[in-house]
C-alpha cells in the first residue's frame, strides 16, 4: 500500500467518512475492517514503509495464523481437501497421496504456504499417470528444506564459538547479509529466486538488497 493510500484509509478510520469517486460531499461509513498480510508490519513501520499511527489504528485484535511450515501436522488433512477441490475444477478423480509422497511434503519448508501446496497438488494432477501420487512426482527441492538436525547443531557449535560479549544487531546484520549475498549467488543473480530460497517476497529482497548495497550481477534481475 502506497504512502498516499495508507493516509487515505487512516483518514477513514480516524474520521469514520470517506469521498466518493468525483464527489465533493463526505459519506458517513459505519464499517468494520478486517486486514490480513504476510508483511511483519512493526518491522516496516521501524524501516519507514508503514505508518505507524495506522498500525496502531489496524492493530486492535492481531491474529496470527502460522505459516505452513510450522504446522506441518495439517498438511495430510489440507493435501485430502486441497486433492479435492482440484479435482472438481479439473472434473477428475481425486488422487491419492502415497506415504512416501506426504513425508517428502512434510519435510518441506513451504516458503509459499498453502498456495504452493496447491500448485503442487494441482500439477501432480494434471501430469501425474496413476491415481497414487508418488514422492518422485512432487517438484520439491530438497534444497528448500527445512534445516535437518545435523545442520541446527552445527549452528549451535557456531554460536558456542562467539565471544562472549558481541553486538547482536550487527552480528544479525552481517548474518542477514551474507545469507541474501548466498542466495543470489546460487540464483545467478535473479531476486525472484533468491526470494523463494528465503522465504521472502520480491520486493522485501530487493530493499535488503538496496539497504545492504549488495552488488547485483549484471545478469540479476
Amino acid at each position: 500500500m502506497s504512502a498516499a493510500a495508507q493516509a487515505k484509509l487512516l483518514r477513514v478510520l480516524v474520521d469514520g467518512e470517506l469521498l466518493r469517486v468525483g464527489s465533493t460531499q463526505a459519506r458517513k461509513v459505519d464499517v468494520r475492517v478486517l486486514v490480513a498480510t504476510h508483511r511483519n508490519l512493526e518491522e516496516r513501520v521501524q524501516q519507514g514503509l508503514f505508518r505507524q499511527d495506522l498500525y496502531y489504528r489496524l492493530a486492535v485484535v492481531p491474529i496470527r495464523i502460522p505459516p505452513l511450515r510450522e504446522r506441518k501436522e495439517d498438511i495430510p488433512g489440507l493435501c485430502e481437501v486441497l486433492s479435492a477441490q482440484i479435482a472438481k475444477d479439473l472434473k477428475v478423480r481425486p488422487k491419492r497421496m502415497s506415504p512416501e509422497a506426504l513425508q517428502k511434503l512434510v519435510r518441506y519448508g513451504f516458503p509459499g504456504n498453502i498456495g504452493e501446496l496447491r500448485n503442487i497438488l494441482e500439477r501432480a494432477h494434471i501430469l501425474g499417470p496413476h491415481e497414487e501420487i508418488f514422492a518422485d512426482e512432487l517438484p520439491v527441492d530438497s534444497a528448500d528444506q527445512a534445516p535437518s538436525a545435523s545442520q541446527k547443531m552445527e549452528m549451535r557449535d557456531w554460536i558456542r564459538t562467539l565471544p562472549p560479549s558481541v553486538e547482536l544487531r550487527e552480528l544479525l546484520t552481517a548474518f542477514e547479509k551474507g545469507l541474501i549475498e548466498r542466495a543470489l549467488e546460487q540464483a545467478n543473480g535473479v531476486q525472484a529466486e533468491a526470494a523463494r530460497m528465503l522465504g521472502l517476497s520480491r520486493s522485501d529482497i530487493g530493499y535488503k538488497v538496496a539497504k545492504y548495497a549488495i552488488a547485483r550481477p549484471e545478469n540479476g534481475a
